[in-house]
This record gives structure tokens, sequence and C-alpha cells, in this order.
């Protein structure tokens, strides 16, 4: 009798296991089916949802949003996706997008680009109507021979004739920018700064500053400070594709 009770025990506690189990298994099914069910900005922050979820991309600073062609990082996928693939800059485009020349390092790919200049001293594409970027040039005589540009031997820097064109975020010396009347040192985040503006987000690096700069928002699980209006975006070409990125 006592071995016949302990049977019936142990096969009852088999039973309830089993049934535990596949309600639980069952429970998270559903969830799954649930998620993937919704908007990639509706998954949010469930990383391993989003990474299944096809069209869908995960970026440790936004979270799950839709997929877009400057997630994709080898040809055969751009192309698969009908994005545009720059092999000379290894970068995929939405078919409207038109690369910048600044990104362009291969003196061909510069030159056969539509408005686009190659300087073959400093090794640099530029906009053809913006005209030699004299911060690109870091030897003084390649700088001094555009007529454009002057070196300034104090902040080793080479800087437009015109300082009034002179942009803010490209110098790095603190009495220089204090020097133009359209920059100002911003010693929180140890940048050169426009008149007027401040310092982007990830340019705070605790959460103190970060949640003291207008606009920004820290995140606690990333150490990370970041601009929300980043993420609101909309991606140009939604792909119908699983794509697996770690960060844009």
């Amino acid at each position: 009798t006592t071995t016949s009770f302990g049977t019936t025990e142990t096969s009852s506690s088999i039973v309830a296991s089993t049934t535990e189990t596949s309600t639980s298994s069952t429970s998270t099914s559903t969830t799954t089916i649930d998620m993937l069910g919704k908007t990639c900005a509706e998954i949010g922050r469930d990383e391993p949802t989003c990474r299944s979820k096809s069209g869908c991309s995960y970026s440790f600073t936004c979270g799950c949003r839709d997929a877009q062609c400057s997630d994709l990082f080898d040809q055969s996928s751009c192309q698969s996706a009908s994005c545009t693939w720059i092999n000379s800059a290894f970068t995929c485009l939405d078919p409207n997008e038109t690369i910048e020349c600044s990104r362009l390092t291969d003196q061909t790919a510069c030159t056969s680009q539509d408005g686009c200049s190659y300087h073959s001293s400093a090794f640099v594409c530029y906009k053809t109507s913006d005209g030699v970027p004299c911060s690109s040039l870091f030897e003084q005589s390649v700088c001094e021979n555009e007529s454009n540009c002057q070196f300034n031997s104090n902040a080793f820097a080479c800087l437009p004739k015109d300082l009034s064109q002179v942009q803010c975020t490209s110098i790095f010396s603190e009495t220089l920018c204090n020097t133009l009347d359209q920059c100002f040192f911003d010693s929180g985040s140890f940048r050169c700064l426009e008149v007027g503006s401040s310092a982007p987000c990830d340019a705070n690096f605790d959460q103190t500053s970060c949640e003291k700069t207008s606009g920004c928002q820290w995140l606690s699980d990333s150490f990370q400070c970041f601009d929300p209006a980043l993420c609101s975006t909309t991606s140009m070409t939604t792909l119908d594709t699983t794509i697996t990125t770690l960060d844009t």
C-alpha cells in the first residue's frame, strides 16, 4: 500500500510538473508571438525579440527600430535589400541618398563622384563648391600652398584666412577658440563650440552633467548620454530582412 501510494504520488508529481512546464512554455511562446506582432519601436529594449523580427535593427542607444540601409555592412545583403552599395567606402546607402565627399577615401572614387574634388597632398576628398577644407591640411607647407588658408603656429592648425569661416568644432586649442568671435570654449565637454550652441549629448560622460544638458537623457544600463530626438528618425527604407547590428 505504501509503495502504491508512493508511485501514485510520484506519478501525480510528474503530471503536475509536465503541466506546469507546458503552461510555462505556452506562456513564453505566447509572449514571443505577442512581441513579434508589434512594430519595431513597440518592442523597445527587448533585444532578442528585436533581432529575431524581420525588418528590425537593434541599437544599444535607441533600442529596437526599423532597419535601414546603413545597417548593412556587406555588398550582397545591401543590394539584396534594394539599397545602394558604395564599394570604395564600404557603405550601404538608401537608393535616394548621395554619399558625402569626405567619406570617399579613394581618389578615383572621389573624382568620379559629381561635385567632389580630391586633394592629392592631404589625401582628402571634399565638396568642390566648398573649396579645400583648411582644417584637413595638417602640414604647414601644404596649408600655405592654398590661397584661402593660413597656418596658425600657436595652435598648430591650418585655418581659413577669413576667420569668420572657421568651424568652431574643428578647433582644439582653448586659446584660439576664445579669440574667435563666433566660438566659445565649453569647459564641461572640453570642446570649442559655436556661440549659442551647446555640447552634444554624447560629450557628457556622467549622469549629472548629462541631465543638466537640455534635451539629453542618461541611459544607466549602458552609461551613455544621448539625444532621444536622434532615435525618432523614420527609416528611409524599410528592409524586408532580419538585420543584426551592434549600434549606429
